[in-house]
C-alpha cells in the first residue's frame, strides 16, 4: 500500500438530477479476503455544459417527434413549438440550459397528457368515418357535417372541458 499500488482509482461522474450517491460495493469474495477503503475525496469540477446541451438536444428531438406524431392537435403543437423555440435560443449557461430543459420537459409532459385525452376522440372520429362510408346517401350529409365539426373542434381544443364537449 505504501508503494502506491492502490493509487489512481478515480471515478468521474456527471450529476444530471442534482443528486449524487456515493458508495463502495465489493461483488466477489474469497477465503481470508479483506477490503480497505480510505482517503476519499469528493471534488467538484464544475458543470459539463456539453452534457446539458446533449440533454437539451434530446428533449428538442423528443418534442419534435411528438409534434409529428398522431393524435396531435394545434394546441399541443403550439405548446411544444413554443418550448422548442425557447430551447433553441437558450443561453449557453448552466442556468439557461437547465431552464430550457425543464420548460421542455414540462411542455412534453403536458402534451403527452393532453394527447391521451384526444386519442379516444380521434378513435371515435375514425369510427364515424367508417359509418359514413357505409351510410345511405341522405345520411351522408349529416354524418359528414358532424365529422367535420368534430375535427374542427378537436384541432382547436385546449382544455379537458373542450375535449369532452366534442362528444
Amino acid at each position: 500500500m505504501t508503494a502506491g499500488g492502490y493509487d489512481g482509482n478515480t471515478v468521474r461522474v456527471n450529476v444530471t438530477d442534482g443528486k449524487l450517491r456515493v458508495g463502495v460495493k465489493k461483488e466477489t469474495s474469497k477465503n481470508n479476503d479483506w477490503t480497505g477503503f480510505d482517503n476519499f475525496r469528493l471534488v467538484y469540477y464544475g458543470v459539463d455544459l456539453s452534457e446539458l446541451q446533449t440533454n437539451l438536444s434530446n428533449k428538442i428531438s423528443e418534442a419534435q417527434t411528438i409534434c409529428q406524431g398522431e393524435n396531435v392537435n394545434d394546441y399541443v403543437k403550439d405548446l411544444l413549438n413554443a418550448a422548442i423555440s425557447v430551447a433553441e435560443n437558450a443561453t449557453e449557461t448552466e442556468e439557461g440550459l437547465t431552464e430550457a430543459i425543464n420548460e421542455l420537459t414540462t411542455a412534453i409532459n403536458s402534451a403527452v397528457g393532453f394527447r391521451s385525452l384526444l386519442a379516444p376522440v380521434y378513435d371515435l372520429i375514425e369510427q364515424c368515418n367508417s359509418y359514413y362510408t357505409n351510410s345511405t346517401a341522405e345520411s351522408k350529409t349529416a354524418f359528414k357535417s358532424a365529422i367535420d365539426a368534430a375535427v374542427s373542434n378537436i384541432k382547436s381544443a385546449s382544455t379537458e372541458d373542450a375535449v369532452n364537449s366534442i362528444y
